[in-house]
C-alpha cells in the first residue's frame, strides 16, 4: 500500500469509528488493539478541532448551550474535515450546515446567527487596507462623482435576515436582558472593523440596498437604483454615516 493511500485511509479512520481492515493489517503491531489506539488519536483530533471551531461561535453557545453546539460541531467535522493546517477560517460554511442540521430545525434563526459570527471572524482577519477620507472625497471633481466607484473595504460585510439578529445578539451579550420576540421582524446588519475592533451595526433596509448596489455599480447608478425602490432614501445622511464609519476603500489602494 502506497504512503498516500495509507494517509488517506488513516484520515478516514480518524473521523469515523469504523475499522479499515486493510489498514489494520499494517498498523496492528503492538499488544494494544488498533481500535483503542485509534480512539486516543480520534479523541485528540476531535477535541482540538472542536475547541477551535466552537471558539468562533460564542453567541451560538449562549443560545443552544455547550453540549448542543458540541454535537453540531462534531457532526460538521466528520462531514467537512479541514483541508488546511490553518484553522483561522475553518467553518466558513458552518451556517449552511446548521441550516440543514435536523436537531436545530426548531431554531430557524440559528443559521443566520452562525453566519453573523462567521462574518465577524472574517472581518477581524481581513486585510488592513486604507479608508477613503473626507479629503479624498472632496478632491474628486463634482462632475465625476456619479461615475465614482465607491468600493467597500475588505473588512466590510453586509447581512440581511428575516430574523431580529441584532436583538438576539444583544440578548446573548446581556444576561439581564429578556429574550426577544424572534417574530418581531427582520434586520439588516453591517459588519466592519474599525480601530482593530469588529463592530456590528444595524442599518436600514435602504442603506443595505445602497451599500449592496455599490458592489457592482458606480455611485450614481447605486443611488438611482436605491431611490427607485426606496423614494425616501436619504443619500446625504447615509454617505456621512458611511464616511464616519470608514467603510469605503481609498481609490488606488488594495
Amino acid at each position: 500500500m502506497r504512503l498516500n493511500e495509507i494517509q488517506t485511509r488513516f484520515k478516514g479512520m480518524m473521523l469515523a469509528p469504523e475499522t479499515d481492515d486493510a489498514l489494520a493489517d499494517i498498523l496492528e503491531t503492538s499488544d494494544i488493539p488498533l481500535t483503542r489506539r485509534m480512539d486516543v488519536y480520534r479523541n485528540n483530533v476531535m477535541s482540538g478541532l472542536g475547541n477551535a471551531l466552537s471558539a468562533n461561535f460564542p453567541l451560538l453557545e449562549k443560545l443552544v448551550g455547550r453540549d448542543f453546539l458540541s454535537s453540531m460541531v462534531r457532526a460538521y467535522i466528520v462531514a467537512h474535515p479541514p483541508t488546511s493546517g490553518c484553522l483561522t477560517f475553518y467553518g466558513h460554511d458552518f451556517d449552511q450546515f446548521v441550516a440543514d442540521f435536523s436537531p436545530a430545525a426548531h431554531l430557524p434563526y440559528l443559521a443566520d446567527m452562525a453566519k453573523l459570527e462567521i462574518l465577524g471572524n472574517q472581518s477581524y482577519h481581513a486585510k488592513d487596507d486604507e479608508a477613503l477620507s473626507a479629503q479624498n472625497l472632496a478632491d474628486i471633481p463634482a462632475d465625476r462623482l456619479e461615475e465614482l466607484e465607491l468600493k467597500l473595504r475588505e473588512s466590510v460585510y453586509l447581512l440581511q435576515s428575516p430574523w431580529p439578529l441584532h436583538a438576539i445578539r444583544a440578548y446573548c451579550l446581556d444576561d439581564k436582558m429578556n429574550a426577544p420576540d424572534i417574530h418581531s421582524g427582520g434586520t439588516c446588519l453591517l459588519v466592519h472593523r474599525l480601530h482593530f475592533d469588529v463592530e456590528i451595526v444595524e442599518i436600514s433596509v435602504d442603506e443595505y440596498k445602497f451599500l449592496n448596489a455599490l458592489k457592482a455599480q458606480p455611485l450614481g447608478q447605486a443611488v438611482v437604483e436605491t431611490l427607485t425602490t426606496y423614494p425616501d432614501f436619504d443619500f446625504e445622511n447615509t454617505l456621512q454615516r458611511c464616511m464616519k464609519l470608514q467603510l469605503f476603500l481609498k481609490p488606488g489602494k488594495n
